[in-house]
């Protein structure tokens, strides 16, 4: 839900034309809150079942070591995440994103050639959108700077 919500706003809200469009930091503010709630109910849902289908003492362990992360790395993240550092943290993010891939692929898909060209397939189809976006995000920034100024801009 937290991603689709991003993926809404980025692709969708922001490119049809509207006075409004949101940046990246609030997009990202707003996906953490969906996940949040996701993440709330999830576990409420999760904790109520009971049955085969009942939380194991295991499940408890892996939540309590994975909240520590959570709870120091949302306010250390929140701190991080500024202008002056956005671009550095786009790029290492793309660097793990990259790097766990290929480490999922290594582990778990090996010589599935099917698979390979999925994956292929899924990121030169997520490269299309992302070129796609940009050059309207450039050509809406441009727009807008023409109709402010009222003349015809080059290069922004």
């Amino acid at each position: 839900a937290d991603m689709a919500w991003y993926a809404y706003g980025a692709l969708v809200h922001n490119l049809k034309g509207r006075n409004t469009i949101i940046c990246d930091n609030d997009l990202t503010s707003m996906s953490i809150i969906v996940m949040t709630v996701t993440s709330i109910f999830g576990t409420m849902l999760r904790v109520t079942t009971s049955g085969d289908e009942a939380v194991t003492t295991d499940v408890y362990h892996a939540f309590i070591a994975c909240a520590c992360f959570v709870v120091l790395g949302a306010p250390l993240g929140s701190l991080l995440l500024s202008r002056h550092n956005q671009r550095r943290l786009k790029y290492l993010f793309y660097v793990l994103a990259a790097l766990q891939l290929l480490i999922f692929g290594v582990v778990k898909i090996r010589d599935d050639v099917v698979a390979w060209c999925v994956i292929g397939g899924s990121l030169c189809l997520v490269i299309f959108g992302i070129t796609i976006t940009n050059r309207s995000s450039y050509s809406l920034r441009r727009r807008k700077l023409e109709v402010e100024t009222g003349k015809r801009v080059v290069g922004v």
